[in-house]
């Protein structure tokens, strides 16, 4: 495999995928999902093939689709070519990051999580109504009592705009 960027010919074991293929040989490439298809961070564009590529499983073809990907981009982490390729990285690595070169890379995990969002109801009315010391008075005891809440129930404070929060429950188990 010839790696158009670092100018490197690389030597890859049959069915192994071109991402693992590059980290193998220290080469620093994006992928953000771990490998697993559905980040496409680690889009190539194979710039010179003679020979015809395996063509996409249903995961990759998806994962393309939904960015638009032109016919000569593929997924590194799900290509595993069967002959001599040239590739371009789409996306540049960002080689300040320490894990790059590692196997699992700049790898994320997926984790089920739930996302809730809490919102005072009429509290645009009641701004209306109230002076404003009264209506910050108001959104303080509201954003106390959620506090409390999501202590109790190992909920997770994400962020608040105005009168509304969103907890994130799931993070740590």
């Amino acid at each position: 495999m010839s790696h158009t960027s670092s100018g490197k010919l690389i030597a890859g074991r049959r069915g192994q995928t071109v991402l693992d293929t590059l980290r193998e040989a220290g080469i620093a490439h994006t992928s953000v999902c771990g490998g697993r298809g559905r980040c496409t961070n680690c889009r190539i564009r194979i710039t010179d093939s003679h020979q015809v590529l395996p063509p996409p499983e249903d995961l990759e073809m998806r994962a393309l689709h939904r960015v638009g990907a032109e016919p000569n981009v593929r997924l590194a982490c799900q290509l595993k070519p069967e002959q001599d390729i040239s590739i371009t990285p789409v996306l540049q690595a960002n080689a300040a990051a320490p894990t790059t070169h590692k196997l699992a890379g700049v790898a994320g995990h997926e984790r089920q999580i739930t996302c809730m969002f809490v919102d005072m109801r009429d509290s645009t009315t009641l701004g209306e109504k109230k002076l404003p010391y009264d209506v910050v008075f108001i959104l303080n005891q509201f954003l106390i009592q959620l506090d409390g809440a999501l202590r109790q129930t190992r909920g997770h404070y994400a962020t608040f705009n105005g009168d509304g929060l969103m907890a994130l429950y799931g993070l740590n188990d």
